[in-house]
């Protein structure tokens, strides 16, 4: 549950610009390497600063805190890192009407698990292809979207494939 202010969104959606990230990443198990890759959301916060990462998490309720060790010219740093779907709904709705440069990541990533959310699964489910290749897309377009400088507008959307329906 997030308790946060109007202004304590904004200050966050700022941070969240600038230190944040934004994934969807398709992973394959090893032990069953015949089944459909799992798409996993990935979202993250880092900072040199713990105090900043407590404040974060004291007032959310979500995700995690991990350390990042130095490493060559990087200094030590904390992640707060959010790996559910729900939670990252959850997170990205309250600070995506102050987002500037990572919008149109979180509306691309909103819209797509907003539309999941309908989709039947469960043990012995077989998750239908449409929905698989429409996964790829957006796994694709939000990695564009990452290696494109600058702010996005949403005229970048893919077309087809885009947002996801499942009749």
């Amino acid at each position: 549950m997030i308790r946060l202010t109007e202004i304590e969104k904004s200050y966050l959606a700022g941070i969240f610009d600038g230190e944040g990230c934004i994934g969807y990443y398709a992973r394959t198990f090893k032990s069953n390497k015949n089944q459909s890759p799992v798409h996993s959301v990935w979202i993250a916060v880092a900072n040199t600063d713990f105090g900043l990462l407590k404040w974060l998490e004291a007032r959310i309720y979500l995700g995690r805190i991990r350390m990042k060790p130095a490493s060559g010219n990087r200094r030590l740093a904390w992640e707060l890192q959010i790996k559910n779907k729900k939670q990252a709904i959850e997170f990205l709705t309250e600070i995506q009407p102050y987002l500037v440069i990572k919008r149109v990541q979180a509306d691309v990533l909103l819209s797509h698990l907003n539309a999941e959310q309908n989709i039947p699964r469960g043990q012995g489910i077989k998750t239908p292809i449409e929905v698989l290749n429409r996964r790829k897309i957006v796994a694709q377009h939000l990695k564009e979207l990452k290696n494109s400088p600058g702010i996005q507008s949403t005229d970048s959307l893919p077309s087809k494939g885009y947002p996801l329906t499942v009749d």
